[in-house]
């Protein structure tokens, strides 16, 4: 009987420790106005899954991504219903007009005077009464976004301590020659896809470096719905937004090889649009359609692609197709 109660006990240290050494994170890609539907799949996969599969120890994110990552960090781990609720109904709430403006002098004044097409000064405004820094610093969960440095060439991380942190999510995503360049610390930045656009290994790093050994990514992003696109007849920004889409999904792919490289024990699920999206990257009037193909997309069971140290190469060529 003794024999049989330490048995016991052992197996419950042993169960218990195992658990300690597992850590989920969440990642977003860079999306624009298809950022609506990141949140529905963040809303979907917590209405789904059990609630220690939803705990999240830390969000990351890259352009609309970051503001996703952003709005996730200020809820504690435990409390993701209350942050894909808040996810959500802020994504329902956004109109064009409170992400960008045309110039006085349109796109001639944008183009020569104001370094971009548009005015995204609205977007500040907006992420200023969106984002609550002092729910940052009291939530558990921890934030990197990142942009790209235009006067180094580099790829700037940003960690919610940051004390500009509403200015390095629009930093994080300032489309180049579409919005000006956003200025922080002396530099001027845009948008982080220019360099990362899937900040996935990051999400990994910082699930290592609390000690875990096993390691869960969740990737959302927007890529992989419509390979085709009849382009012929597009316009400037059209074809802008187009050649954007393209360096997304390239970009992403190999951020998920340099995943594999420097972490090749981390399991990956990829979260997908399962049909073409409406709208385009800066429409933002499709939020509603947008998250509810998101939370279709985040209840199913199995992601649309699940990549381990196995099977990523082979997943990668699927995920191109």
């Amino acid at each position: 009987m003794k024999f049989l109660i330490s048995l016991i006990v052992v197996s419950t240290m042993i169960a218990a420790c195992m658990a300690q050494s597992t850590c989920r994170t969440i990642t977003f890609s860079g999306a624009g106005a298809f950022g609506a539907y990141q949140a529905g799949v963040v809303s979907g996969i917590v209405s789904k899954r059990a609630p220690a599969d939803v705990q999240w120890l830390s969000a990351t994110g890259i352009s609309a991504g970051s503001i996703n990552a952003a709005a996730l960090a200020m809820f504690n781990v435990g409390d993701e219903v209350a942050a894909a609720n808040f996810m959500t109904e802020k994504w329902l709430s956004i109109s064009p007009e409170q992400v960008f403006v045309n110039w006085k002098g349109g796109v001639v004044d944008g183009l020569f005077l104001h370094r971009g097409i548009y005015d995204d000064g609205p977007l500040f405004v907006f992420m200023t009464n969106a984002l609550n820094t002092t729910q940052f610093l009291a939530s558990n969960r921890n934030m990197m976004i990142g942009a790209t440095n235009l006067d180094t060439g580099m790829f700037d991380q940003f960690y919610k301590t940051d004390p500009e942190i509403v200015k390095a999510v629009i930093a994080s995503c300032s489309i180049p020659g579409v919005f000006p360049p956003t200025e922080k610390g002396g530099y001027s930045y845009c948008d982080g896809g220019a360099t990362y656009m899937t900040p996935v290994t990051d999400s990994a790093r910082l699930c290592y470096e609390t000690g875990a050994t096993n390691v869960i990514v969740d990737m959302v992003t927007i890529t992989g719905a419509d390979k085709f696109r009849n382009m012929s007849k597009g316009d400037t920004i059209e074809l802008l937004l187009r050649a954007g889409e393209i360096i997304v999904e390239n970009i992403g792919n190999k951020d998920i090889e340099t995943l594999f490289q420097a972490f090749p024990n981390t399991i990956l699920n990829v979260y997908r649009p399962s049909q073409t999206l409406p709208g385009n990257a800066l429409s933002f009037t499709y939020s509603a359609p947008l998250i509810k193909i998101g939370v279709t997309d985040g209840q199913n069971e199995n992601p649309a692609f699940v990549l381990t140290k196995h099977n990523y190469k082979e997943m990668l060529e699927k995920m191109r197709q």
